[in-house]
């Protein structure tokens, strides 16, 4: 009972459908591979931020070079950061 006195407002019983018996949260339930999905939505904004830092850094310090050659250090950064 102590345990529903902590809830004042009343015991809301699908906090707890999903856990187990042993108090565990059921794993299964949960969507496959979240952590590395995260960890590659977070890759490819760095690898973005990456390529629009160096996008700056070439129109600011190197304004006079050829589009074509801007074109291939870009495409060869990409390849790098992969």
């Amino acid at each position: 009972m102590r345990f529903l006195q902590a809830f004042p407002q009343g015991y809301n019983e699908s906090i707890h459908k999903n856990n187990m018996s042993d108090g565990n949260f059921n794993r299964a339930l949960l969507p496959k591979n979240e952590l590395s999905a995260g960890i590659r939505a977070g890759k490819a904004q760095m690898r973005t931020k990456a390529n629009e830092a160096l996008e700056e850094v070439l129109k600011s310090y190197f304004p006079e070079l050829p589009t074509e050659k801007k074109t291939e250090i870009k495409q060869k950064f990409a390849e790098l950061l992969r």
